[in-house]
This record gives C-alpha cells, structure tokens and sequence, in this order.
C-alpha cells in the first residue's frame, strides 16, 4: 500500500517539477502572438469595414477607370476608397466624414467636412479609405470613379 503511494507521489512531484522547468510558451502582451490593442484601432477597423460593407451586407462596389452613374436615395451614404472620384450631377448631398480631415473638393481648392453642402458638378477625391464620402439629403445621382461602397 506504501508502495503504491510513494509511486502516486513520485509521478504527481515529477508532473509538477516538470511543468516548471518547461513552462507553456504564452506570447507576451503586445507581440504579435498576443497583440493589444486600443479602442481607437478597433474603431478604424470597424469603420473600414462599414465603408467595404453597407447596413445591409452590400459588397464594395468599383467603378472602376470610367465614372459609373450611382442613384442615392435620401439618407443613403457614399462611402469612398482611397483616390475615389466623385461628382454630385443633381440632387443634395453633404460630406459624411468621420475623422479630422475632409474629402478634396479639387473644383474650389478647399476641403469638405463632415455636414457641410456638396455642389453640383464639383469634383471631390477622397484622399484616403477611412469612412470618408458624401451623405444624400435628398434623392441624388453622382458619378462615380473608383471603388465605393453604400450605406442605407
């Protein structure tokens, strides 16, 4: 009986002396096998995101080397890739901008943020794909070079 428990013993002690001189590699916060991150990225990345897909799961669109007609229904919003050119032909619009900078209004030479009137027939090139585009305050056409997504 002593026997079977000197045993018991001496496996227990070999599994715990064991397991300290070989401890399970875990990745150190903050490296790539366990990256930290803030909410702020997190945020970007879901912006990303919403741009690629719309409310309702729609795929990027992309217009691709020629300017495509686009029908906006009011409300809707525009979202823009990198280098995204786009021209409101009727209708209302307002920029839709979610972070410091604006969308390049190129026709003026200035900037258009976020609630602020989109002309008729101005050029707009988004500079960056970060959830930048333009909001419909009523039906609009626009055409539109480059990829893009929508939100309803």
């Amino acid at each position: 009986m002593k026997t079977k428990i000197y045993i018991i013993a001496a496996c227990v002690l070999g599994l715990v002396a064991g397991s300290l001189l070989n401890p399970i590699k875990i990745g150190a916060s903050g490296t790539p096998a366990d990256p930290l991150v803030t909410k702020s990225y997190v945020d970007a990345k879901f912006q990303e995101l919403a741009a690629l897909l719309g409310a309702s799961g729609n795929p990027v669109v992309s217009g691709g080397d020629t300017f495509t007609p686009v029908f906006l229904n009011q409300g809707d919003v525009l979202i823009g890739h990198e280098g995204t050119e786009i021209i409101l032909r009727s209708g209302k619009a307002v920029g839709y901008v979610r972070v410091e900078n604006g969308i390049a209004n190129v026709t003026t030479g200035t900037e258009i943020f976020d609630g602020a009137a989109v002309g008729i027939n101005h050029l707009l090139i988004v500079p960056k794909q970060d959830a930048r585009g333009i909001r419909a305050t009523t039906d609009a056409w626009l055409i539109v070079k480059g990829g893009f997504g929508i939100m309803n």
